[in-house]
C-alpha cells in the first residue's frame, strides 16, 4: 500500500515531499511534520511538495501547507508546490498560497518530458545575487561529464544566460534543475514572470545587444532549446550533447 505522505532527499540540497490520495485533517499534522523536517535539514535549499496525486484536500491540510511555507520562508528555504488539479489549487490559494506550479498542464507548448532514468544533478533557486555562485555549482556538478573546459564554458554560459533572462524578465528570481541522461545534460530554468511574448532570434540572424541575445546564444550552443511561456511564467529546457571521449571540440 502506498504511503500517503513520503519525503525523499533527491539531491544534496533538495527534498521532495510527495502526498497522495484524500487529504483530510487527520493527515494535516503528518504533512506539516514531514515538510518542516525537510525545511529544517541543514543543507536543504529547496523543498518540492508534490500534490499531483491528491484527489481532495480539506481546509486543515491546506492551512498545514501554508504554515509550513511560512516556516520555510523564515529560514530562507524555497518551497515549491506542484498541484495539477485546479480544485486543489483553489484550496491552497484560499489558505494564502499563491506561488503554485500546475506543471503547465494546460499549456500547448509543454517542454519535452525529462527521461525517468535521468540522474538529477542539481536543483536550486537563484536570483541576481546568487547567479555567480550557482554558475560555480553548475561547473562542479557537471565537470565529470564535461572534461573539456571548452564544453564546460559553453554549457555554463548557455544556462547562465537563461538564468539572467529569468532575473531580468521573470520577476527577479527563478529555479534551476540539471540532469544527466547518459549522452546529454539537461537544464530546466523556470520562473513566474509575465512570460515571453515572442521568442527573439527565431529569424536565424544574430541579434544586437539587449533583448534576444541570451536565447540566440543558447540556441547556438545547445543541441535543443524549448521555451514554454504563458500567464503562469516561463520554462526553458536546454539539451547539451556530451561529446564522446576524444571527439574534436
Amino acid at each position: 500500500m502506498q504511503e500517503p505522505v513520503r519525503c525523499d532527499m533527491v539531491a544534496g540540497d533538495t527534498a521532495r515531499v510527495v502526498v497522495r490520495g484524500t487529504v483530510g485533517s487527520g493527515l494535516a499534522r503528518r504533512i506539516l511534520i514531514a515538510i518542516v523536517r525537510a525545511v529544517m535539514h541543514a543543507m536543504v535549499a529547496v523543498v518540492f511538495v508534490d500534490l499531483d496525486g491528491v484527489t481532495s484536500l480539506d481546509a486543515a491540510a491546506a492551512e498545514a501547507l501554508a504554515q509550513a511555507e511560512r516556516v520555510a520562508r523564515r529560514v530562507g528555504v524555497h518551497m515549491d508546490i506542484v498541484a495539477a488539479d485546479p480544485a486543489i489549487r483553489r484550496e491552497l490559494r484560499a489558505a494564502g498560497l499563491n506561488d503554485l506550479r500546475p506543471r503547465f498542464a494546460a499549456e500547448a507548448d509543454l517542454p519535452p518530458a525529462v527521461p525517468a532514468a535521468a540522474a538529477e544533478l542539481l536543483a536550486t533557486p537563484f536570483d541576481g545575487d546568487s547567479i555567480a555562485r550557482v554558475r560555480q555549482r553548475i561547473r562542479d556538478c557537471t565537470a565529470v561529464h564535461l572534461a573539456d573546459v571548452y564544453h564546460q564554458y559553453r554549457f555554463v554560459l548557455a544556462v547562465s544566460e537563461m538564468m539572467s533572462n529569468a532575473v531580468c524578465h521573470g520577476g527577479g528570481h527563478g529555479r534551476l534543475r540539471l540532469w544527466y541522461t547518459g549522452d546529454a545534460l539537461l537544464a530546466e530554468i523556470s520562473d513566474h514572470g509575465p512570460g515571453i511574448a515572442a521568442q527573439p532570434g527565431d529569424g536565424g540572424g544574430r541579434p544586437g545587444p539587449g533583448a534576444g541575445r541570451g536565447l540566440w546564444l543558447a540556441r547556438e550552443v545547445c543541441a535543443e532549446l524549448h521555451v514554454s511561456s504563458g500567464r503562469l511564467g516561463t520554462i526553458v529546457l536546454l539539451r547539451y550533447v556530451v561529446p564522446l571521449p576524444g571527439a574534436a571540440s
